[in-house]
């Protein structure tokens, strides 16, 4: 649910706080059990795919190829609605790479070119 559907969901019209976060990570490559795919997947990385590791020889197969994507950064952005009983609610948790100031443009949004 996108932040303006839940807002509008609460029946919430007043100001909202958005707060940012980014947090330095040490970089890992960690398998886990998805438990809505009912597989084990590779997590740590850069990618936005999801990584699934069918056995042990295609978990060492991912581990060379993305011993080199591991995340060092987490962003997360929270927006915070100022009403009783309602839970803030995190809109995005995404690995960032570090910023490249000379490809921002437009008020920080990246240039598409």
């Amino acid at each position: 649910m996108r932040a303006r559907e839940y807002v509008n969901s609460v029946e919430y019209t007043g100001p909202i706080a958005l707060a940012c976060d980014d947090t330095k990570l040490h970089p890992s490559l960690q398998v886990y059990w998805d438990t809505v795919l009912e597989t084990h997947v590779l997590v740590g990385t850069t990618s936005t795919e999801v990584i699934v590791v069918a056995n042990p020889e295609e978990l060492e197969r991912l581990l060379v190829e993305y011993k080199d994507k591991a995340a060092t950064k987490v962003r997360t952005v929270v927006y915070l609605v100022n009403r009783p009983l309602i839970c803030s609610k995190a809109t995005s948790l995404v690995h960032s790479d570090p910023v490249d100031w000379n490809s921002l443009n437009d008020g920080g949004r990246r240039s598409n070119s």
